[in-house]
């Protein structure tokens, strides 16, 4: 079907006995693959003030509106036009066709959201922000809803609420979830305390068992001089109580000055 022929628009007819003089000065809708729901509401809009009632001029006219880039990638659906209803059919395929890719390029970029530290309400703001008005409401909820936690999809999705009334319900067992997590790091705190303390008891003694062991060989030499002193000291006095000739000649000395405390058994001390 060739794209640049007059009979495309017109379908070798007259725009339903309205001349196209008349009707020039009424700019027809450009197509937007981005919003095409929006371009089609126009363009019927269009059609009633332009008189445009018959099938085929309508169904021409859309494909005449057709970006030239776009036409290759719709020839299947194009080719696969009935042969009555044609305007219905080609809206409801473009339709189909071009949500059906900016929502899954949309979904590509909003699956990748994942909820983190932020409320599910805030979650779902910020899809809808990012989505704008290409995604219907019932897509953006079940698109938000596959971003939650399991636990808490369950519960969203077991309810028939309103969306906002989903929301809260979100938002509240997210609190109860983060105020249980608190607790149980608290209790578990608690009972690991003793434990700690055991450890750390054991610990304590395993040093004081080091530092004894560490000081152990000077307090071993601390008492050996000591003792050495002890016996130096006693040999001094005892050598220091006899006089100057059995402090030189002992048991050998034929003479002795007083004050002397040597005697026999002090001589058979110095022999051994």
């Amino acid at each position: 079907m060739p794209l640049n022929d007059s009979n495309l628009i017109t379908g070798g007819q007259g725009l339903d006995d309205m001349s196209l003089d008349r009707n020039s000065r009424l700019a027809l809708p450009a197509m937007t693959t981005e919003n095409v729901e929006a371009y089609f509401y126009s363009l019927d809009f269009w059609f009633q003030a332009c008189g445009v009632t018959a099938d085929l001029n309508k169904f021409n006219i859309v494909l005449a509106n057709v970006p030239p880039l776009k036409l290759l990638e719709l020839q299947p659906l194009i080719e696969a036009t009935p042969a009555t209803a044609k305007y219905q059919y080609i809206r409801e395929k473009f339709i189909e066709h071009f949500n059906g890719s900016v929502q899954s390029r949309l979904q590509r970029v909003l699956k990748a959201q994942e909820l983190g530290d932020r409320r599910p309400s805030e979650l779902f703001y910020d899809l809808k922000r990012t989505a704008g008005a290409a995604l219907s409401d019932a897509i953006l909820e079940g698109l938000w809803i596959s971003r939650l936690p399991s636990f808490m999809q369950a519960a969203i999705i077991a309810t028939s609420a309103s969306t906002t009334q989903k929301l809260k319900i979100a938002d509240s067992i997210s609190e109860a979830n983060e105020t249980q997590k608190q607790h149980g790091f608290e209790v578990s705190a608690l009972q690991n305390m003793p434990n700690e303390i055991s450890n750390l008891k054991t610990d304590i003694a395993a040093l004081n068992k080091r530092f004894d062991a560490f000081l152990e060989p000077t307090n071993s030499d601390h008492r050996k001089n000591v003792r050495r002193n002890s016996r130096s000291a006693s040999g001094v006095a005892s050598s220091n109580s006899f006089c100057w000739y059995h402090t030189k000649f002992g048991a050998r000395a034929t003479r002795c000055r007083e004050p002397c405390t040597f005697t026999q058994s002090h001589a058979v001390t110095v022999t051994e």
